[in-house]
């Protein structure tokens, strides 16, 4: 195990311990809090809830310009509107920022070309975040250049094609980048992608702009920008489009410092003791005063991370400033948390069938690690 990451368990084990919350403003299941807004989805599959904005319903390209400004040149006819080779990508005379996205789309059929060559196009969010459309039937091509690719970045999960020839759907969520005052970026933007209804892209998160052989960085701008339609000799047509308008995130739950409750001395050094933690360290657990102490001790006598005391060693993780070791305390019978709040970590005694301590669980969030009780874990004397 590296310096780094037994210093990182030092930082779970001494972190301070939380518990979540909803927000400050409204209590768990309160019935003063409003109620989301009614939305009545579509009467069929695929078709727009009743908060769309219909960018085309096949009748009119109204909603779109080419990218000069003036109208499209693309063809349109049959419900659908085709890219016509060498007239140019094509735009949403409205900006957008944080969406949901449907579209339908279809490759031509007999198929012509292989790789990128084969009914290339894409849809770009905010016109720089680009899902590749691709004809995949039977065709070759690297791994982030596919159908339902972050184009150069993120490869789908699985290939959800259809057969040349067919419609096909994507169903795009999407969270803009956002920048604070000075232009520094704060959040990147996220993409979540379904493909003919199967997941490909998780809340992936984008490097910067998507291109080719590049990776270009995150750039402060507009919070909304037009979506495109890549023009690329492809011939692929596309219906049915419609977007959602999303508000802003909400706030991540936060976290309120749980409770400490009093237990007796005798009841406290029951915890103390040896746990071992790997072939090469273990954790010594000690009572002090009305809480407990924790160092690891590693074979052959190093060590790193606090003795009991109120002059304990700290911990430096990276750069950053030592941390002194705090006293952890209890919250509940077997569950002991830091002093300090602000953060997850908690560590949490076993126990076997006879309900004798076997063991501590350290938690970081949803990071677990484990420490067995020695066979002769001797309980130190309390001081």
């Amino acid at each position: 195990m590296s310096f780094r990451s037994s210093a990182f368990l030092c930082v779970i084990l001494f972190g301070a311990s939380a518990a979540f919350s909803q927000n400050e403003k409204w209590l768990p299941n309160d019935v003063n809090r409003p109620t989301p807004t009614i939305v009545t989805p579509g009467a069929e599959p695929g078709a727009a809830p009743s908060d769309a904005i219909v960018l085309f319903d096949g009748k009119d390209l109204s909603a779109w310009a080419g990218v000069d400004g003036n109208e499209p040149k693309w063809k349109l006819g049959d419900g659908a509107m085709q890219e016509v080779p060498r007239t140019g990508n094509i735009r949403t005379r409205r900006a957008f920022g944080d969406c949901q996205l449907h579209i339908e789309w279809k490759e031509p059929n007999p198929d012509t070309g292989t790789d990128q060559n084969r009914g290339n196009s894409g849809v770009m969010l905010m016109s720089s975040y680009e899902v590749q459309v691709l004809d995949m039937d039977g065709n070759k091509t690297y791994a982030d250049g596919g159908a339902g690719a972050i184009y150069g970045q993120y490869p789908p999960l699985v290939t959800a094609s259809r057969k040349s020839g067919e419609w096909q759907t994507y169903d795009i969520i999407f969270r803009r980048p956002r920048f604070d005052s000075a232009g520094h970026l704060t959040s990147p933007a996220r993409i979540t992608v379904l493909f003919n209804g199967v997941l490909i892209q998780d809340n992936v998160t984008p490097t910067g702009p998507t291109a080719f052989h590049d990776r270009a960085p995150y750039l402060p701008g507009p919070d909304k920008y037009p979506i495109t339609l890549q023009e690329h000799n492809g011939g692929v047509s596309y219906r049915n489009i419609w977007i959602r308008e999303l508000p802003d995130p909400e706030p991540a739950l936060h976290y309120t410092s749980d409770v400490p409750i009093p237990i007796d001395a005798t009841q406290l050094a029951s915890y103390a003791g040896t746990y071992q933690f790997d072939a090469n360290s273990s954790i010594i657990v000690e009572v002090s005063g009305n809480g407990l102490m924790t160092r690891r001790e590693f074979t052959g006598g190093r060590g790193r991370g606090g003795a009991g005391g109120p002059t304990a060693p700290s911990v430096a993780v990276g750069n950053l400033a030592p941390m002194p070791t705090p006293l952890l305390v209890p919250i509940n019978e077997d569950s002991f948390v830091a002093e300090w709040t602000g953060n997850a970590s908690r560590v949490t005694f076993t126990r076997d069938s006879k309900h004798q301590i076997n063991g501590l669980m350290i938690q970081n969030g949803d990071s677990f690690q484990y420490a067995k009780r020695a066979d002769d874990s001797q309980t130190p004397a309390s001081h």
